[in-house]
């Protein structure tokens, strides 16, 4: 107990009650810069800590209600481009043939809902765009023309009298008019800076 009154004072040597008394404090001041230091060290940290929590969990709800929006605001889109490229498809045979079936309506909003989806997960060039609507389209309307005009019999539409022709639903002459009609729908789509 001297030797530590000592090497605090120096020579300066303290009566026994004035010595408990300065101990007492040096002591309780220890316990008190513990208190504070553990308090620094540990609570403001841990409140830092459950701050940035909050602030990361604000962060996902944010970023889900914007994902949540964003599916919303795609899904609305998808409709309208297939509403779009049905009722464009059904006025453009409307204008080229003078007739048309309402399933065209749905072959040709299948047909660009998934140009659209195309386009806008890849980056494409005119002549890629071209080459791939045309397979695409001629896809669909295969696809289409077999259950319709064969299985089904319904006869929307028949090219056998065509030159290059495949079972009479789908000839080389309306794949590149097909290419062609992908290609301006992609070059719409960039001038809307949609894609």
């Amino acid at each position: 107990c001297c030797l530590l009154s000592e090497c605090l004072c120096g020579n300066f040597i303290l009566p026994e009650p004035a010595n408990y008394v300065f101990f007492c404090a040096v002591f309780n001041l220890r316990k008190l810069l513990y208190i504070i230091f553990w308090q620094y060290l540990l609570i403001v940290p841990s409140c830092f800590v459950v701050h940035l929590l909050r602030i990361v969990l604000e962060y996902s709800k944010l970023k889900a209600t914007y994902k949540q929006r964003c599916r919303r605001n795609n899904r609305c889109m998808i409709v309208i481009v297939f509403l779009i490229g049905s009722f464009g498809y059904m006025g453009l045979e409307l204008l080229w043939r003078g007739h048309t079936h309402w399933t065209m309506g749905l072959a040709g909003g299948i047909c660009v809902t998934l140009l659209y989806t195309l386009f806008q997960t890849f980056e494409l060039n005119i002549l890629t765009a071209f080459l791939l609507s045309s397979v695409l389209i001629t896809t669909v309307e295969f696809v289409f023309g077999y259950i319709l005009n064969i299985c089904l019999g319904m006869a929307v539409w028949d090219y056998s009298k065509m030159k290059h022709n495949i079972m009479g639903q789908i000839c080389l002459t309306y794949s590149t008019l097909w290419g062609l009609l992908g290609a301006g729908v992609w070059g719409a789509l960039r001038l809307l800076s949609v894609i």
